[in-house]
């Protein structure tokens, strides 16, 4: 009985830890899109002169 609750439990923390990772990615991925979506408007609201400095 003891091997199966061990068992449950491993499961358990495997599952739960790849949630995590993927919660950890899926932030990296909004705040990657937010930062270029920001850079963009950034580059965008700069006007450019005719020699590109």
């Amino acid at each position: 009985m003891r091997v199966v609750v061990a068992l449950a439990g491993a499961a358990f923390a495997v599952v739960a830890l790849a949630a995590g990772f993927a919660a950890v990615a899926r932030v990296r991925v909004v705040v990657a899109a937010g930062l270029a979506a920001y850079e963009s408007g950034l580059q965008a609201a700069v006007p450019r002169t005719a020699n590109g400095a």
